[in-house]
């Protein structure tokens, strides 16, 4: 048996090659030490020339031999000449530091010769699943004799991956690096190089690429050795949004989607053309959950962060829709987040979220932001005060008309132009389609909008919004009456 020291295993790649065993020297041991909790153990048993096997120990008894006592972790005994690879989360074991073998055991060779072989050692940080909640990675650092970390991470499909390398210290330059991993979950030189981002000095680097397909992905951050005095520390923020679209009038759907504890919260990115209107409308929400609405504008680094401007938001009690309606003047990428307040007894809550840009104040997504008669159909008159203006555009009330009934909607006390519009969803999907518009009232400046007459029993959303530049306060009157049908 046949032993060797590697040290400290970090990101760098490990590489012995040329090694062999044999039917007279059967095993060859690797000594490494793993001094992070979060490292992810990669090990790759290459270029064989017979069949041999690959397993990990850890140095349970800490005596810093490899003997009977050791704990067994894992192990990869393919056939033939196939590569043996393990990938193996210190987590699993409870972030169990401190000293691991991986020993390499001759198993034939149909030649009856030694069977030459190549072994990659390598040890990236484990991030896990990226969500829109930002992982952090602070005060690293990356030195002349340990250049690169290697952070490893999982998304799903149709994510966009969003890395965020900062903090670097004066004097310092590190560049980020975006590998897609190979189909054997650990760091090498199969792995696919997708992007980079190389700014000078301790600029930020920031990297967002999209992944249709999903799967496991590493972030490299290296450090740049001719632009740097000494060791460069760094901060890295990593998450992932929904899949980034450029808003338009056609309404962008997502349904059915989940938070759970494991996941709180869900980001989505957006493209928006300057003088458009941003409309978002959260609905569908579970029973007995509650999920509120934040929109966010970008701070130009096209990364979510906490330097992004909230610029609004909407947080109804219960199940109840939220929306936002809020006029990009600049345009620019913005973030809509959706995040849990509270779970039922099964501790996830399901939504769908809408999503368009308008040219006009007037919202093409329907919804009941404020249900003018919960419970039950409407049997009397109701006022309300409200106001519109850049921020929250419209003003959406669910009513609902029950039969021998009729309604009269008012608008007054206008300080700017304001104008209605009534809304029947009839196929139920969120939308104002071709049709659905119902009536509306759009005279010019202050003056009193109406809409009279509506004797159709069922369910209506009343649209006040601002139609001009400029935001107003607004008196609604829904006077009630009855009639003699149906």
């Amino acid at each position: 048996m046949s032993i060797h020291n590697i040290g400290n295993l970090s990101s760098q790649v490990v590489s012995r090659q040329g090694y062999s065993v044999s039917s007279y020297d059967r095993t060859d041991v690797f000594e490494f030490s793993i001094n992070n909790t979060d490292r992810n153990i990669g090990l790759n048993l290459h270029g064989l020339t017979g069949d041999a096997d690959l397993t990990l120990y850890f140095d349970s008894n800490y005596n810093g031999v490899l003997d009977s006592s050791d704990d067994y972790v894992t192990s990869s005994s393919l056939g033939g000449t196939d590569s043996d690879v393990i990938d193996y989360s210190v987590l699993d074991r409870g972030g169990s530091t401190g000293t691991y073998f991986a020993e390499v055991s001759y198993y034939n060779n149909v030649s009856g010769g030694p069977v030459y072989y190549d072994l990659d050692m390598t040890a990236a940080y484990d991030v896990g699943e990226l969500s829109s909640s930002p992982i952090s990675k602070t005060n690293f650092s990356v030195t002349a004799t340990d250049s690169t970390d290697v952070f490893e991470f999982d998304i799903a499909a149709n994510q966009n991956i969003n890395l965020n390398l900062h903090n670097i210290s004066a004097n310092g330059d590190a560049d980020l690096s975006l590998y897609e991993d190979n189909g054997n979950g650990i760091f090498d030189a199969d792995d696919t190089f997708i992007t980079s981002s190389t700014n000078g000095g301790n600029a930020n680097d920031v990297i967002n690429e999209l992944s249709i397909t999903g799967g496991t992905f590493f972030a490299q951050v290296e450090r740049y050795h001719p632009g740097s005095n000494g060791d460069v520390t760094y901060s890295l923020d990593l998450s992932a949004t929904n899949n980034r679209v450029a808003l338009s009038e056609t309404p962008f759907s997502q349904d059915a989607l989940t938070l759970n504890e494991a996941q709180p919260s869900n980001l989505f990115e957006f493209d928006v053309a300057a003088s458009q209107s941003i409309h978002l409308n959260l609905h569908n929400i579970s029973a007995n959950d509650d999920v509120d609405l934040r929109l966010y504008q970008d701070n130009g680094n096209g990364f979510f962060d906490d330097t992004d401007l909230l610029v609004a938001s909407s947080a109804n009690g219960g199940n109840q829709d939220d929306l936002i309606d809020y006029r990009a003047e600049l345009g620019g990428t913005f973030f809509a987040e959706v995040e849990r307040y509270s779970f039922d007894l099964d501790g996830e809550a399901t939504y769908d979220l809408d999503a368009s840009a308008t040219y006009g104040n007037s919202s093409n997504l329907v919804g009941g932001e404020i249900d003018l008669t919960p419970g039950t159909d409407l049997s009397y008159d109701i006022a309300r005060y409200g106001s519109v203006d850049s921020t929250d555009l419209v003003d959406s009330y669910a009513v609902s008309l029950g039969l021998y009934s009729g309604v009269n909607f008012s608008l007054s006390g206008l300080t700017a132009d304001a104008d209605i519009r009534l809304i029947q969803d009839t196929n139920n999907n969120g939308i104002v389609d071709l049709g659905e518009q119902i009536s509306s009232s759009t005279l010019g400046q202050t003056s009193s909008e109406s809409i009279s007459g509506i004797e159709n029993s069922g369910d209506y959303v009343l649209q006040v919004y601002q139609y001009g530049p400029t935001g107003t306060s607004y008196n609604l009157t829904v006077d009630h009456y009855s009639t003699p049908y149906a």
